[in-house]
């Protein structure tokens, strides 16, 4: 085992690593993004905050490669270009309560567990679009992945003691 130490890491949680392999993480303590690039060993990076924005929580990679995150207590979705330094943009919707998992789904779109709304919630980047869906039984919906099939995604349905899962694709 190896650690790694440095005193821009603060309360890590949240791990994602990019497709470039640069190890990127949140700092729950003082609501940044932290990176590790393990091929070029340099110092650790830490960036943020982003106090407008909300606290970073829990990340997806998206087709083109951006990083997304949601964000809480200003709730939305930081998009990292993690190829820059890194540059951000956030993107929120006024129905938005406590996203908490995201996932790139098959049709392009960000699948987030929006927990307190009780919904799953899609935001399409290409047309800056907002849905919700939810139905009798979702309560508290927190992490989101895909699964074996790609038309559908599963994920935790906390309050209600369950698993979900949603289509969001036609079957190929």
């Amino acid at each position: 085992m190896t650690l790694i130490r440095s005193e821009l890491i603060a309360d890590p949680s949240a791990l994602f690593v990019d497709p470039r392999g640069r190890v990127w993480w949140v700092n729950a303590t003082t609501r940044t993004l932290g990176r590790y690039d393990p091929a070029a060993p340099g110092p650790v990076r830490r960036f943020g905050p982003w106090p407008q924005y909300g606290a970073p929580r829990a990340w997806a990679v998206g087709a083109d490669g951006t990083l997304w995150v949601t964000t809480q207590d200003a709730p939305g979705l930081l998009a990292v270009d993690a190829a820059t330094d890194p540059a951000v943009r956030w993107h929120t919707d006024l129905l938005l309560r406590t996203p908490d998992g995201v996932c790139a789904g098959p049709d392009d779109s960000l699948w987030i567990a929006d927990t307190a709304a009780d919904a799953i919630v899609r935001y399409r980047p290409a047309t800056g679009s907002w849905d919700r869906f939810t139905a009798d039984g979702i309560a508290g919906p927190f992490d989101i992945k895909a699964g074996p099939d790609p038309a559908f995604l599963w994920f935790t349905n906390k309050r209600g003691d369950s698993l979900g899962r949603i289509r969001v694709a036609e079957p190929d």
